[in-house]
């Protein structure tokens, strides 16, 4: 019987047709072409990637370099009050803005105070802090720069006030620091002085029987009602306590004046002591009260000076801890 199929031709097994040897070497080459096309292709791609990243960054620049013009002029058309970046950390000048409110530190709240008390003093008013708003830090390098806007209070009218006013701090350990703008906000200042400080060194301890009875000297110890009357004596003595440690938990309802004894330059009546805005060098002793732990006895010595045209004020000062002793 034949093995042939049907129509007299056989089958090869594994099907299909068998490749001319010519052709493969066509397919090879045609093969290998491609390889040859895409690297071309792809430097072309990365070029093209390359221009793309660097038009990117292009424009970023740009956009910060706008945003940093736009930045420095609201710097300089609100001396640095409203910078619009609350919130974040901004970009440019190493400022940082903070809203206030009952977690405000309180630092800034003294500070506050301070340019609260050198506008009263200047203007004959009473306002008093009602609460900080928000405040923008200036940290690079040393002073750092607190400009603090504040809702203030005026007993008088009972009414509120939205109240500027910029802090230099030169050191941590001790008050140095001047303050150079206090204003209702909306107002701006016409003179702007170069950095103010108080370079000399400040006395060491109370003054001596000796020191009044110096007629060359003008000493006036104060009375109760004189530091009640005049809060920023309680102020310098608050900011003293602060400064010895900023770290921990201070509580100002703890501390109680004793005595107060204010230095001038010259022979003025008490009231104008109290109430000018002159150079003076303050001493207050207090005492802490530590509860269980009985009482620490502090002395704080702040001197106070003021620059003649820009009436900037400068405060010095430090507080001591006073031996058991004394």
């Amino acid at each position: 019987m034949s093995n042939s199929a049907p129509g007299g031709s056989m089958k090869r097994k594994g099907g299909g047709r068998k490749r001319n040897p010519d052709e493969l070497i066509v397919v090879d080459s045609e093969y290998r072409a491609p390889g040859r096309s895409y690297r071309r292709l792809e430097k072309k791609r990365e070029a093209r990637r390359k221009a793309q990243r660097e038009e990117i960054y292009r424009r970023e620049e740009e956009t910060i370099r706008k945003a940093e013009e736009v930045f420095w002029r609201k710097v300089d058309e609100t001396d640095g009050f409203d910078i619009e970046i609350e919130g974040a950390p901004c970009y440019f000048g190493g400022m940082s803005v903070y809203k206030g409110g009952v977690d405000c530190p309180l630092v800034v709240k003294l500070y506050a105070t301070v340019g609260l008390h050198r506008y009263n003093m200047l203007e004959g008013t009473n306002l008093y802090l009602h609460k900080i708003e928000k405040y923008v830090v200036v940290c690079t390098l040393m002073p750092v720069s607190y400009n603090i806007t504040l809702i203030a209070e005026d007993p008088a009218t009972s009414s509120f006030v939205v109240f500027e006013t910029n802090v230099d701090q030169r050191s941590l350990g001790q008050i140095d620091f001047t303050c150079y703008i206090s204003r209702p906000k909306g107002t701006k200042s016409e003179i702007y002085p170069n950095q103010f400080f108080d370079a000399k060194d400040l006395p060491d301890k109370w003054p001596s029987k000796e020191a009044f009875a110096d007629q060359s000297r003008f000493l006036y110890k104060m009375q109760k009602s004189d530091w009640e009357e005049h809060d920023w004596i309680r102020l310098y003595m608050e900011i003293s306590f602060f400064n010895r440690d900023r770290c921990l938990d201070h509580n100002m309802s703890d501390l109680k004046i004793l005595d107060v004894v204010v230095e001038t330059e010259e022979n003025v009546p008490r009231e104008t002591v109290l109430k000018s805005l002159r150079n003076v060098l303050v001493y207050i002793r207090y005492d802490q009260d530590l509860g269980a732990d009985g009482v620490c006895k502090h002395i704080a010595i702040v001197r106070r000076t003021v620059e003649p045209t820009t009436h900037c004020v400068c405060l010095l000062g430090e507080s001591q801890l006073v031996p058991d002793s004394e």
